[in-house]
């Protein structure tokens, strides 16, 4: 009996440093994650993120019924 077991993170290339010989990579998602990630890190440190775009404001009285329930 023949067989063998293809892992989705090798399908989609999520390694950088090894990918079996039997697999097929139909993607290199790494360096897609890896600059995404590098990206969003860049915008927090130059403080562009978050933006008052990507916020939601809390009503007032749900932030003082949310800290009398935390007992503050």
């Amino acid at each position: 009996c023949d067989g063998q077991v293809l892992v989705t993170h090798d399908l989609l290339g999520l390694f950088d440093r090894f990918t079996p010989k039997f697999v097929k990579q139909y993607a290199n998602l790494h360096s897609v994650i890896a600059q995404a990630l590098a990206a969003y890190r860049d915008e927090v440190e130059a403080g562009q993120f978050p933006a008052p775009e990507h916020t939601v404001n809390m009503p007032d009285e749900t932030w003082e019924a949310l800290l009398a329930e935390v007992g503050e």
